[in-house]
């Protein structure tokens, strides 16, 4: 199966995928020839390097298998975090110095910027002593809270659209 081939059912979509995130997975330590890069690369001569080669393609589909329902998941969250990024001001890639920027420092400030919006939605409700839809002020401790959820899930998030970026890459509308 070629990364050009154009599948035509959902399992043939699955099936790709799978094997694009295998092939990353392996051009970690076993590089393709540049010369011919439809060509898988060539496994080592050596015991200890076929022992490697092995181990290390058994570990990559384990890898594999573990990481493709997050790059489900950041298949479905890619449109909202494109649409969040533009609205926060974040250029894809390139306001905050790359990929892994975006991932550890933009998406968990968006992350801490909704949560937040939420938890301050949660205490505007009118009234003499404003609290919380449950019945609660919100006070620092609640902040310290958001915050302490939002890095993680902004972390995870951000892995999801990366991740799905890399398997299956988005296209881009011309402008």
């Amino acid at each position: 199966m070629t990364a050009r081939s154009r599948p035509t059912s959902r399992a043939g979509a699955i099936r790709l995928d799978l094997w694009r995130l295998y092939e990353r997975w392996m051009e970690l330590c076993f590089r393709r020839n540049d010369d011919a890069p439809a060509v898988r690369a060539p496994v080592p001569n050596t015991a200890v390097g076929r022992l490697a080669y092995g181990s290390w393609a058994v570990l990559g589909a384990l890898v594999v298998a573990g990481l493709y329902p997050l790059v489900t998941i950041g298949f479905g969250l890619r449109p909202w975090a494109r649409r969040a990024e533009r609205v926060a001001g974040f250029e894809p890639g390139a306001a905050c110095g790359g990929r892994t920027a975006m991932v550890l420092l933009a998406y968990p400030a968006l992350a801490i910027a909704v949560g937040l919006a939420i938890a301050s939605g949660l205490t505007a409700v009118p009234g003499p002593h404003p609290t919380g839809l449950l019945g609660a002020e919100i006070d620092r401790g609640g902040f310290v809270s958001v915050m302490g959820l939002a890095i993680p899930v902004g972390w995870t998030v951000g892995c999801a659209v990366r991740l799905a970026d890399l398997v299956r890459p988005a296209r881009r509308k011309k402008t």
